[in-house]
């Protein structure tokens, strides 16, 4: 990118060479007419690549949030069946495309996580497993118990999200997971075990995950679908804390990444969760004023962002604010701005 371009052009610029990158194997292969059955699939030694180089542009197309979210939608439909018939074959290919195959279904996994779809949530991070398995790679089948296990957390199945963090702690391959992923699971293991009361676990998880976790997460090997990064350890610490009773402490944690201004490196997205989270807890602890700044805060990057799960998280911090606090201004004037929203 040339340096003399202003911000907003350069960033634009930006979005359309990977816009570009991840329609790659569409635009060689005119994907559409892959769908059928009677088709000819392409040389997997062309194709593979141009899958591999579309994977890469779409995790950069997260950044841009609900615009980026779109763009990764419709390359993925385009070219990822094609890739899981080239997975499902016998071939000196096979574990190359599942591997790929495994990537693709981690991002539809976290597509449906942006848009509130917990069952496409459990279906694609099931998918994910799947090919993993066919590639072999203890890495992908971790990454996709993760995020399996956090679609079991949103729903608040605490004990669920913990048997699957379980099973990826106990999967023969384990040992060789990357740091990052091997943190991930300890981190989510101390989470649930913290949502438990189960307080003895979650302090020896969470010890464990901090030994493991890198300091600088984009190194790890697996960093390109694990979806890890540096705030992810302090969500999985807050909410040891939080599930032990220890407020004051989770908020400071929360507090972290939950800035009411956009922060250099943290997606808009993740701090719109620390933002929710730090509003929780100021009414647990019956602090209103903190809950209603930091609660308004977490919608207004929610609904900037589009994100539905966001938002419903939001919305659910909200209900619990009307049950403390059913006559308070504070309360009524974001009830309004929301039911707003709503319609």
């Amino acid at each position: 990118m040339r340096e003399d371009y202003a911000e907003h052009d350069t960033k634009i610029s930006r979005r359309h060479a990977l816009q570009t990158i991840a329609q790659f194997p569409i635009q060689m292969y005119g994907l559409a007419f892959l769908v059928g059955s009677h088709h000819i699939l392409p040389p997997p030694e062309e194709f593979l690549p141009l899958c591999a180089a579309s994977l890469s542009a779409c995790r950069e197309l997260r950044k841009y949030e609900a615009e980026g979210m779109a763009i990764i939608r419709r390359a993925l439909a385009a070219y990822l069946p094609a890739l899981e018939k080239i997975a499902r074959r016998s071939s000196p290919s096979q574990q190359t495309a599942a591997h790929l195959a495994a990537q693709g279904y981690l991002l539809v996994q976290m597509l449906a996580d942006y848009h509130g779809k917990l069952d496409q949530m459990e279906a694609a991070a099931n998918q994910a497993r799947f090919y993993g398995q066919l590639a072999q790679d203890p890495n992908l089948e971790a990454s996709a118990l993760v995020r399996l296990a956090v679609k079991f957390d949103y729903e608040h199945n605490y004990l669920k999200a913990l048997g699957i963090y379980q099973e990826a702690l106990a999967l023969p391959g384990f040992g060789h997971v990357s740091p990052l992923l091997q943190g991930r699971v300890y981190g989510g293991l101390a989470g649930m075990y913290g949502q438990c009361q189960q307080k003895t676990s979650a302090l020896s998880s969470l010890a464990q995950a901090k030994e493991i976790y890198p300091t600088n997460p984009e190194t790890d090997p697996s960093y390109a679908f694990a979806y890890c990064e540096k705030h992810t350890l302090d969500l999985g610490e807050g909410l040891v804390l939080e599930g032990t009773g220890q407020y004051a402490e989770a908020m400071n944690v929360y507090l972290r990444y939950g800035s009411l201004t956009p922060l250099p490196g943290v997606r808009e997205i993740n701090r719109a969760s620390h933002l929710n989270k730090i509003a929780s807890v100021a009414t647990k602890q019956r602090n209103l004023d903190a809950a209603s700044l930091y609660l308004d805060a977490a919608e207004e990057t929610a609904w900037t962002i589009q994100s539905k799960q966001r938002l419903s998280e939001v919305h659910e911090t909200f209900r619990g604010m009307q049950l403390i606090w059913p006559h308070e201004p504070k309360v009524k004037m974001l009830q309004e701005k929301i039911y707003a929203r709503g319609n």
